[in-house]
């Protein structure tokens, strides 16, 4: 019974991860001094220096890319306890690159291994970090969501910074994430069709004349 803001939730629960992660092994990994923080970024936010949501070191989530899930187009929509449904659910994955930023070479590529390691441990992510910051339940307690490392062309990825950047920013290593079939209920119920009255058979129909 995912809401339409899932899609968000989606987001900010890998900010999430990412951030629970690094408050328990920062002095670990030695970069508590560094702070890194982990936001939800849009375009602007990548050209956009003096915004207080600029990462110095630590990763950006960004959607760049909203597609239909071509393994299940058209879920079933809810079912109420009366009989009636809702329409059905709309089916999606999402494409996003996380783009690491570190203060220097050996930190960027340090978090690089970090932050890859760190989210292959969450291949499924259920609704209980998916619902946490929100006021309501966003995903159903029996929902989850998938979180698989993906692929990008060289050539689409370029071109894709180049326009986040505006021409003005430096390539940083990015990472594609693929999120699979977030599920988005309709708040719509379907009208059921009128009840069969009456039902006819053709079989001894013939040049129109009933027998």
């Amino acid at each position: 019974m995912a809401s339409t803001d899932a899609i968000s939730a989606v987001c900010n629960a890998i900010a999430h991860i990412l951030r629970g992660a690094m408050a328990e092994q920062a002095d670990d990994l030695g970069l508590t001094a560094l702070n890194p923080t982990f936001q939800v970024y849009t375009a602007e936010d990548f050209t956009n220096t003096g915004s207080d949501r600029r990462i110095t070191s630590g990763a950006s989530i960004f959607l760049y890319r909203v597609l239909p899930n071509l393994s299940q187009r058209s879920p079933a929509g809810r079912l109420l306890p009366n009989g009636q449904r809702y329409f059905n659910k709309l089916a999606l994955d999402l494409h996003l690159i996380l783009t690491i930023w570190g203060s220097d070479p050996g930190t960027q590529n340090r978090l690089v291994g970090w932050v890859l390691r760190t989210l292959d441990d969450y291949p499924v992510i259920p609704a209980a970090i998916l619902n946490i910051g929100s006021d309501s339940e966003i995903f159903a307690g029996d929902e989850a969501i998938e979180l698989i490392l993906s692929e990008i062309d060289s050539d689409e990825l370029l071109q894709l910074w180049d326009m986040l950047g505006n021409g003005d920013l430096y390539y940083q290593i990015s990472i594609p994430y693929l999120v699979r079939q977030v599920e988005i209920d309709s708040r719509r119920l379907s009208q059921p069709g009128e009840p069969i009255q009456i039902r006819t058979l053709d079989l001894q129909r013939f040049d129109g004349v009933q027998s």
